[in-house]
């Protein structure tokens, strides 16, 4: 997939199995310069709030940010 485009991508299962992998990646500038909102900090507070967590990379020029969402009796 062309990160240049965006990725939205959705993994099942993810850690061990009880978590939801919810993944979008972008291209930056090189300067990676960060924003000035409350964005990142919000989902990951939200996230911990529930029991998951939130994974931020920015390697090179493309910006990943994964968000794991536990789910709770689910069956497939």
């Amino acid at each position: 997939t062309d990160p240049a485009k965006g990725v939205f991508g959705t993994g099942w299962p993810a850690d061990g199995g009880d978590m939801l992998l919810i993944e979008v990646a972008n291209t930056t500038d090189a300067s990676g310069g960060a924003g000035t909102g409350r964005g990142l900090g919000g989902m990951r507070r939200r996230l911990e709030t529930i029991g998951g967590h939130l994974d931020v990379r920015h390697h090179d020029e493309t910006f990943t940010v994964a968000a794991f969402v536990p789910v709770r009796g689910f069956s497939a």
